[in-house]
Formats: structure tokens, sequence, C-alpha cells
């Protein structure tokens, strides 16, 4: 799930324009991954999450909508419930799996808690939280796409795909991810040359940044066409996220 800062309603803002869409800055601004990454882009991480309180006070909003990335949001429900305006937070943080103690924070901070599996239900109901729980978005997004792609051997042409055997590669969704995997996944091609290995992109990240680590390489592209990918490949080689 991918953050962005939105506005819904026609209220002025003293500290950005917003397009027209409402949409203020792009979750793409604060996307790190790892201690190292963490702490070259410290200053901007911070600079971020001072923009977001001072717009939030310029805002005034009725509720504070807060979505996955818990780094960043606990600091902003925090900082909302501090200043009295209400918080939602959709996509409760997997602390069943890891960080359990911030699950103080939750009560403390959140008003209402969106959850998208069905077992969280039980768990957040043991630590004195009552979750909503409406299904798994994700559910919805690959059978939709699935239902609406075309069939395998256009799929294979429309993308210049042969007859070969598909191993899908998913080196991650941020550019340290693709710097770190894809080299490394890429190297499978030559060694499995009766498969056809096809790194699925994504289109906020250039062509190019994944052209760098498959150069030479006998790999494929598709780019924003992973679910259609997937659903006809034997295989994948995926990044965890």
């Amino acid at each position: 799930m991918h953050e962005v800062w939105r506005r819904f309603q026609n209220k002025p803002s003293h500290t950005s324009s917003p397009s027209q869409s409402g949409l203020v800055k792009h979750y793409k601004e604060g996307a790190v991954m790892g201690f190292v990454e963490v702490l070259a882009k410290a200053g901007r991480l911070l600079g971020n999450v001072k923009f977001c309180k001072d717009d939030i006070l310029s805002w005034k909003p009725d509720v504070v909508i807060l979505i996955d990335y818990p780094g960043f949001n606990f600091k902003i429900a925090k900082f909302a419930h501090e200043h009295g305006i209400r918080t939602f937070y959709y996509i409760a943080p997997k602390v069943w799996a890891w960080k359990e103690h911030r699950v103080k924070a939750l009560k403390k901070f959140v008003d209402k808690l969106y959850i998208i599996f069905p077992f969280e239900k039980e768990y957040f109901r043991s630590k004195g939280i009552e979750p909503h729980f409406e299904g798994n978005p994700i559910v919805d997004a690959i059978a939709d796409r699935c239902a609406a792609a075309p069939i395998e051997e256009e799929f294979r042409k429309q993308n210049g795909l042969d007859e070969r055997p598909i191993v899908a590669l998913l080196a991650g969704s941020r550019v340290s991810e693709i710097k770190a995997n894809l080299r490394f996944m890429a190297e499978l091609a030559e060694r499995m040359p009766a498969k056809q290995f096809v790194v699925a992109g994504v289109g906020w990240i250039a062509r190019e940044q994944y052209e760098v680590f498959t150069k030479d390489m006998p790999v494929k592209f598709v780019c924003d066409k992973t679910y259609e990918l997937l659903q006809i490949s034997e295989a994948a080689v995926v990044t965890s996220g």
C-alpha cells in the first residue's frame, strides 16, 4: 500500500500548494529501506514529518487517516492526538509479528483501527482494541486484474515474450531493492536458458534503473503488469516485502 498526503475538502492551506487532485506530497519522497539508507536520508525524513505536522495544523482536518507506513504514521498519530484531532489507521501494523509494544501506541493515539486480515480481529480484541474489518483490497484487486487480463497467447505477443516457460523476477518496488537484488536474479537466466526470465517493473521507477542491472543478460521486461505476469508464470523469484 503506497501512501500519499491528500486533502478531501476545500479548506485553505498555507504550507503548500496541492494539485487539483489534492495530492500534497508523494510517498516516494520518503521511501527508504535499511539502516544505512535511513541514516543517509534522515534530514529529508525528519523534514517530511515536520512538513506533515505543519500542514495538519494549517489544514485543521476533522480526522487524519493514516495508511500503513508505521515508522512515519505513529509520529503523526501521536501528534494529531495531542492536538485533539481524531485519527483513523488503515492497515494495522503487524504488531502480532514484531514490535508488539506498538499496541500501546495504537490504543493511546488511534481512534479507529482498520484491519485487512480476519485473524487480526481476535488478536486486537485480546489487546483491548475493537478493530474494523471490511476485507482485504488486494484480494479484489488481484481478481479484477486477472479477470481483465488478455489470454496468455495475446499477453506474450503484446510483451515480446516467446513460448518458453516464464519465471517472473520481482526485485522490489524501491530503487534500493533493485540495486540489491536484481543482478543476482537476472543471473539465473544464464544458468537456465530453457526458461524465460521476465522482470516485473513498476511505473514509478524508470526502466533505465532496471537495465543497469540486466545489461547483457537474457531477460525480458514488462511494466505495471505484475499480476498478469504471475498468472502465466511457472515460478517467480520474489523480494520479500
